[in-house]
């Protein structure tokens, strides 16, 4: 058995072994079984894999190709766009820190940019990329930061906002600022409350693992915008989503004034959630219109 797989299988023991006893522990004593819950979500560490990375074409910008990747990870699917020397950065984290082979990358062409040299060089890509996803039942770190895995996965993107939270969202409920979210972030918000994935993951010493502290500071959210980014509306580049980020807004419970600015209200859920409390509603560039408390808001022209 490969070394990389039969380690992945030492662990995987290790964390049942250990989830079994707590179990077992809690069960038999007179702990609330909750414990179970909160004590397993701190044992268990995610693991990542890569399905595929294939690159589709390359473009030209500033006398510079860059390769478009399509990036694949469970059924969550995205596009980044790297050169060269990211390739190069990537070939040299990997021999150093996961033990990968020298001479898999192919050499880089320093003069000849013709379409039949690209080509070449982008078919040995694919194939460097195909044996490098192949080699790790688990994607190393270098691997996904390289495909941009915590910008566009579910878990990433929650993992981002958290922090930010984190640093800046106390003094943004004190001051009672406009708080902006894009349709895309909502929507891995949305999956983030429906998915397997642990609400805090101790093994990574990461405060952005803790995403209670991002719930918490939507629960308090006065004043809302949502504004989409270009392409995210039809967008299914990002988190594998055709037609649109669904998402909902009933964890936002204290919300008095709602702004959407080129949003489309079909996507959005738990409306009756805001009801109570919303104050003011302002539609802006959107195509249908949206009900809220009874009554139908149309097309607004606003300063937003």
């Amino acid at each position: 058995m490969p070394p990389a797989i039969l380690c992945v299988a030492i662990k995987s023991l290790v964390i049942s072994a250990i989830n079994l006893f707590i179990r077992d522990f809690i069960f038999k004593s007179d702990v609330c079984p909750l414990l179970w819950l909160f004590v397993h979500v701190h044992v268990v560490a995610m693991a990542v894999k890569v399905k595929s990375v294939c690159i589709l074409q390359t473009t030209l910008r500033n006398s510079c190709t860059f390769y478009e990747l399509e990036v694949t990870v469970d059924d969550a699917t995205w596009k980044v766009y790297k050169r060269f020397r990211d390739f190069f950065g990537l070939d040299v984290k990997l021999i150093s820190h996961c033990g990968l082979p020298r001479g898999l990358l192919p050499p880089k062409i320093l003069k000849n940019k013709s379409k039949k040299n690209i080509e070449k060089r982008m078919t040995a890509l694919q194939e460097y990329m195909t044996c490098v996803i192949a080699r790790w039942e688990q994607t190393p770190r270098d691997l996904l930061d390289f495909v941009q895995y915590e910008e566009h996965n579910v878990v990433g993107v929650t993992g981002l906002l958290t922090t930010a939270v984190i640093e800046k969202g106390e003094r943004m409920l004190k001051s009672n600022q406009m708080v902006e979210f894009t349709p895309q972030q909502l929507h891995c918000i949305t999956r983030r409350l429906t998915t397997e994935a642990p609400t805090y993951d101790a093994s990574s010493g990461r405060p952005s693992s803790d995403i209670g502290h991002l719930f918490d500071f939507l629960c308090q959210v006065k004043k809302l915008k949502i504004r989409s980014l270009p392409g995210d509306v039809t967008s299914d580049t990002v988190v594998g989503t055709k037609g649109g980020f669904m998402f909902d807004l009933s964890l936002f419970k204290a919300v008095e004034f709602l702004a959407l600015h080129e949003v489309d209200p079909a996507l959005i859920r738990g409306v009756e959630g805001i009801q109570p409390q919303l104050k003011k509603l302002a539609v802006h560039f959107c195509s249908d219109p949206l009900q809220v408390s009874g009554y139908s808001m149309t097309l607004l022209t606003c300063s937003l």
